[in-house]
Parts: C-alpha cells; structure tokens; sequence
C-alpha cells in the first residue's frame, strides 16, 4: 500500500487553496493522510474530503507505521517526522519536474513543488450537502430581501455600497462550507478577502454555486501584506481571487 503524508499550514484558505493538489495525489496514493495542528480545522476537512475515502484528516504527527511519502509545501519548515525510509517532498526535492509559474499565494503551493498550479482549480471538489444547508438555511428565518456581507470586524465593508437587511457570514456556522444556499438566495453579495471568499471563487469556478454577482471589496484588508490600494496593486492574496477573473467578480477600490 502506498502512503503519503500532506502538510499544509493549518489555515482554511490554505486548505481550500489546496484541495485540487490533495486530490490530484490522492491519485498516486492508497491512502493520503492529512497533517492538523488544530482540531477545529480537522471537522472541516473532514467534511470537505468526505466523498473520497483516500484521504484522512488526522490531528498531530503522524506515523502510519509503514513506510510513507511526505510532501510539505509549507515555506522553509520541514516536518517533524518525514516518513519511514520514504520519499520527502518539498521545494528543494519537488514532486513534479516542471518549471511553472505562480500569480498568487494559493497558486505557489502547487509551483513550489513542481505541479501546474492550473490543478487548483481543475482537480477542485466539494460535494454540497444541500441537507444541512437547507436546515441552516431555513433557522435563519431570512427576510425576502436580505444582503450578506463578510467582515472579521465591525464594518470593514462600506455601508454605502449595501442595501437590506444584513447578514454578517463570519462565524454564522461552525462550518462555513455550507452557506452555498444563503449566497445563493441573497439580494446582495459583499465579501472581503478571506477564506469564504476563497471557497465561493472555487466554488463557482467548478460551477457548484450559481453565478450570482460578487461585490469584492478589495480596500476592506489593512493589514500591511494584504492592503490594496487600486486594480494595479497586484497584491498576491488578492489575486487568488482573480487569476483567472471570473466575470461575475465586481472588484471594489476606495
């Protein structure tokens, strides 16, 4: 049986960002073991990797007890047990051969270790559980008239630009991957740079959620790395959200 053992920084961006490498290995693989440092993340992917029993979400260091593969695409960190006698990737000893380039941060994990980074998308997957989205759905007991918005602190998102009743999608559910359906249904769509953000962009990339306008609000991130101050700022976090541009996208500037 052949093992791989995949870590990531344990962040939900990075593991959106990292879906379509994690399920192109799952190819190559018996069994692909997922590295957590975090438990809350381990439900979550749990739940995104759900249709495919290959890959196994396992909270700390893992040592599956046989000889393993390892792949890090983590920057300048290396994993505290690389294997049994395996192969151990990373972006000195890359797992692909190619030269590709990177336009973005989700992008560079793939280029890192030598895949096309056009795998991020093509090889994404999410299988909606159209259940759980509707029960959550329905406990909102939502207006006919209602705007989401997405914002980690008090007003990052202009109230000049939203109208209705607002619904803030930060932290509405213990697992955002099944607000789909409140997206979908809303009269208005305004999001910040963030994770939700990254799972809607891939989401309708694949075209599992409807091609419903996305106002981006791309002056709402302050923090010094991931501030944007105009369409030619070419910051690298941003532009996981617009490399390929998706045409329902309207980008905001202040």
């Amino acid at each position: 049986m052949k093992t791989l053992v995949f870590v990531v920084y344990d962040a939900f961006g990075d593991w959106i960002s990292t879906n379509g490498m994690i399920r192109y290995l799952s190819e190559f693989y018996d069994e692909v073991y997922l590295v957590h440092d975090t438990p809350v993340v381990v439900p979550f992917t749990t739940h995104m990797f759900r249709d495919n029993s290959k890959i196994i979400p396992v909270e700390g260091v893992i040592d599956p007890g046989c000889e393993c593969d390892v792949i890090d695409v983590r920057v300048g960190e290396l994993y505290s047990n690389p294997g049994n006698n395996g192969k151990y990737f990373n972006k000195i000893n890359k797992f692909g051969i190619e030269s590709f380039v990177s336009t973005d941060n989700a992008s560079s994990f793939y280029t890192e270790v030598g895949l096309d980074p056009n795998l991020r998308i093509s090889k994404f997957n999410y299988e909606r559980d159209l259940d759980i989205e509707d029960n959550l759905y329905q406990s909102l007991d939502l207006p006919s008239n209602y705007s989401v918005v997405c914002e980690m602190e008090e007003e990052m998102i202009d109230r000049k630009y939203v109208s209705g009743e607002i619904i803030n999608l930060h932290r509405l559910t213990d697992n955002f991957l099944n607000i789909s359906k409140i997206i979908e249904n809303a009269n208005e769509i305004h999001l910040v740079e963030n994770s939700i953000a990254l799972f809607v962009y891939h989401m309708q990339s694949i075209n599992r959620m409807k091609d419903v306008t996305i106002n981006l609000h791309a002056y709402a991130r302050n923090e010094p790395h991931r501030r944007c101050d105009g369409p030619e700022c070419n910051n690298k976090f941003l532009n996981m959200l617009k490399c390929p541009k998706l045409e329902n996208w309207n980008f905001i500037w202040k």
